[in-house]
């Protein structure tokens, strides 16, 4: 199982420009990094608003901090038709 972190209000960076999980355009000195391996060597994976974090904190607030995620069905990412099932 893959280990995702959400490291909230992480210094901005600047080549990142729009939030990967919903495309706004991300500004200001803060912004939200998912980071994907175990601690001390997980990497910055993606960049998100800071309103994604918060959304992603809702979710674990409700579900528990043991989630698992499968997406089912045809997904609509970037313009394309995924039919894949996907768990994190």
């Amino acid at each position: 199982m893959t280990l995702v972190t959400l490291h909230r209000l992480a210094p901005a960076d600047p080549n990142a420009t729009t939030c990967r999980l919903c495309d706004t355009p991300i500004s200001g000195t803060t912004q939200d990094d998912l980071l994907v391996g175990q601690p001390g060597v997980a990497e910055v994976r993606a960049v998100i608003c800071t309103r994604c974090g918060d959304a992603l904190v809702r979710l674990v607030e409700v579900c528990g901090n043991q989630l698992s995620v499968l997406i089912k069905g045809d997904v609509l990412v970037s313009g394309t038709t995924s039919k894949k099932s996907a768990s994190s």
